[in-house]
């Protein structure tokens, strides 16, 4: 008896076969057969049995799976849709997901302001590793309120080898409270956060012709008044001579 083999697919990396060309293969078959669903075992049924309201089922779904529904007011099959889909791990309309923990009141939530995004860096600047840097930390804040406080700021200089000067305000980064109300309980809470963000991003300081814009000066001018022995601290640290004379190099110019 001769046995009937089963032809199949010779591959060719190279070129695409032509579809209506391709010989039937119990493999291609398989492959092609959606896989498996998981069954997470809930169903809308069980759902509203033991989760009537929605506080209770935005909280079951918080706790099984970190997702922060919002479905206080909709229609009362739709909740149990998007919870149930939450739960077996299906996408979930962003318009249903909330960044807040159902746990908490809302009139118990303190708003928190979104940090802002850094100011782009100034597209004057060139990409190379600046010749010198320096940290200063004897800056005031720009904002008042932070001054009257004597409040500092960490500034960035850096020196280019086209003789650009740059700045960049690094922080620092707080979140203040900002008014005050009541809580059920009687005790006062903020009404909302906001962050206090001084980062500027890198920005031109003197340009490489040599002129200053006009925060530049104003920088220049009060480090120029920190003084250092017989000169300053924007000679010394920020507009450095790179072919500055170094007596130990000439006394031995390979000693480390």
């Amino acid at each position: 008896m001769t046995t009937k083999k089963t032809p199949t697919l010779e591959v060719d990396v190279w070129n695409e076969p032509d579809i209506d060309t391709v010989a039937y293969s119990p493999e291609l078959e398989a492959d092609t057969l959606e896989p498996a669903v998981e069954d997470y075992g809930y169903d809308i049924e069980g759902l509203k049995a033991d989760f009537p309201t929605a506080t209770e089922l935005e909280r079951f779904v918080f706790d099984t799976t970190g997702i922060a529904l919002g479905l206080k007011g909709r229609q009362n099959d739709l909740k149990y849709t998007v919870a149930l889909a939450a739960l077996e791990g299906r996408a979930v309309e962003a318009k249903y997901v909330v960044g807040q923990n159902p746990y908490i009141e809302s009139g118990d939530f303190i708003p928190e302001e979104a940090l802002k995004e850094i100011p782009l860096r100034d597209s004057r600047i060139p990409t190379e590793v600046p010749q010198f840097y320096f940290h200063s930390k004897t800056i005031p804040h720009p904002l008042p309120e932070m001054r009257n406080r004597d409040m500092k700021v960490v500034v960035k200089f850096a020196k280019y080898s086209n003789n650009m000067l740059t700045y960049e305000v690094l922080g620092p980064l707080e979140q203040h409270a900002i008014g005050e109300k009541l809580d059920k309980y009687g005790r006062t809470r903020p009404e909302k956060k906001v962050w206090v963000d001084p980062r500027t991003g890198e920005q031109v300081m003197r340009d490489s012709n040599g002129s200053f814009t006009p925060r530049g000066t104003k920088l220049a001018t009060y480090m120029k008044s920190l003084r250092v022995n017989n000169t300053n601290q924007f000679e010394v640290f920020i507009d450095r001579d790179p072919f500055i004379i170094n007596q130990n190099a000439i006394d031995d110019p390979w000693k480390d």
